[in-house]
């Protein structure tokens, strides 16, 4: 399957990919953003599986003091890995400083080029809240990130805030380095 990013007069973006919603048993929001995001490539799992495969399902996470990110699938043992190096993916978790330009113009820069090789990158802190969602798309005539979170259908998003991106990759689905050097 050939994938392809559509393009508008002032957005390129990924169509395929439905909106996240609470209380469809999908509330993982790693999980369910890695399960959009991989069906958006052709691959065809269920949220139950990737659950399954990952750990995450059986994950429970003690921490001497209460953290409210405890939940989250990539805070202490790490599911992300286990999850896409299962599914024969590289995974790269990018997290940067947010007061850095460098830093947000170097990962905008990878997002853009993940976006126009049709692969959406997941995500987190795209809204106010801590938690996953994905990137589908950008603004062509303005920096802006077009996402898909549990707390809206599809929303622009300035990069302030966007500070942990996973990327994927897999052999028939090449990231071109190169480009990103360039």
């Amino acid at each position: 399957m050939k994938l392809k990013a559509t393009e508008s007069n002032d957005k390129i973006y990924i169509d395929n990919i439905p909106p996240l919603e609470w209380g469809k048993n999908t509330d993982n929001s790693f999980i369910r953003s890695a399960q959009l995001t991989l069906n958006s490539l052709g691959e065809n799992y269920t949220y139950d599986f990737l659950m399954g495969i990952s750990g995450a399902a059986f994950r429970l996470h003690f921490h001497p003091d209460f953290c409210p990110s405890s939940g989250d699938s990539t805070t202490g043992f790490d599911v992300s890995r286990v999850l896409f190096n299962s599914l024969g993916y590289k995974c790269e978790l990018h997290t940067i400083d947010d007061n850095s330009f460098d830093d947000i113009k170097d990962l905008y820069q990878k997002i853009i080029t993940q976006i126009n090789h049709a692969i959406p990158v997941i995500a987190i802190n795209l809204k106010a809240c801590p938690e996953w969602g994905i990137i589908t798309g950008y603004l062509k005539n303005k920096p802006g990130l077009l996402c898909r979170t549990y707390f809206d259908d599809i929303i622009s998003k300035q990069i302030d805030n966007l500070t942990h991106v996973l990327s994927l990759e897999k052999d028939n689905i090449k990231l071109i380095e190169e480009e990103l050097n360039s």
